[in-house]
């Protein structure tokens, strides 16, 4: 059989590649990655990173008392104000995951350069997460068909962020 019809999806989440009935993804895996998109919202909304919601932590490299909250959780809940540009700088010196904005403000960046090149003139989102989340699952289907070269990418990106947060919420037997 022809591995030109199967989705580029399925392996990210380590199935062999079905047959798609719309380029380049499989049914299954759009609906997948639209409910990991929603999850992503929900969860990143109930993060907690107050005492008493989870184990503290220490600041590495220093003998002071913890802060008295989750870093990690702290991490994923930065957000990006006043700014009209994505972040695109890979810092080296920095320590613990990428927020969930930055994430999902760098796939919506590169989605909207891309529907630009096919003539939609659209506006960068406001990066939030629940913006973020709904503009990407509001073009998801459009993303599936026109991007396969890095419609994975993006996948494996949201399903790693879904995760990631879920874990933070203490959710570690979430399935999608």
């Amino acid at each position: 059989m022809s591995t030109e019809n199967r989705c580029v999806i399925c392996p990210v989440y380590g199935y062999e590649p079905a047959h798609w009935e719309q380029p380049y993804a499989c049914h299954e895996c759009r609906s997948r990655l639209a409910r990991q998109l929603v999850q992503i919202s929900d969860e990143w909304l109930a993060l907690d990173a107050t005492p008493g919601s989870g184990r503290t932590e220490r600041i590495t490299g220093t003998h002071e008392q913890p802060i008295g909250a989750r870093i990690a959780v702290l991490d994923q809940m930065l957000t990006i104000w006043n700014s009209d540009e994505p972040i695109r700088e890979n810092i080296p010196d920095q320590v613990g995951d990428t927020p969930a904005t930055v994430v999902l403000d760098l796939i919506a960046d590169e989605w909207r350069e891309h529907r630009a090149r096919d003539g939609y003139r659209e506006h960068r989102p406001i990066p939030t997460v629940p913006v973020l989340t709904h503009w990407l699952r509001d073009r998801l289907e459009w993303a599936c068909t026109h991007l396969p070269d890095s419609i994975d990418s993006h996948a494996d990106e949201v399903r790693r962020l879904a995760g990631r947060l879920r874990a933070l919420n203490g959710n570690t037997k979430a399935k999608t």
